[in-house]
């Protein structure tokens, strides 16, 4: 399990003006409780961080896979950046 309190997605097109995309923060309500996502961990023997200061493994870390926004996250997105 991979745990958080809140995971930001990308709207699907740039703001007109800037060209960037805006972030969109979502929650399981206002107190952000925590919950979590199914992941993989793993140990990950290498340097992380800055080219500048390189922090030597081994690290744990972890990845999850993720699909199109669902029917909950898809119009909140879409709302939320016009």
């Amino acid at each position: 399990m991979v745990p958080f309190n809140s995971f930001a997605e990308y709207a699907p097109e740039p703001n007109p003006e800037t060209r960037k995309k805006y972030v969109v923060w979502f929650a399981l309500d206002e107190d952000r409780p925590l919950t979590a996502f199914v992941g993989i961990w793993t140990t990950f023997n290498g340097d992380r961080g800055t080219k500048s200061k390189p922090l030597p493994g081994p690290h744990h870390v972890y990845g999850f896979l993720t699909t199109s926004p669902n029917a909950v996250v898809e119009p909140s997105i879409r709302r939320r950046c016009r």
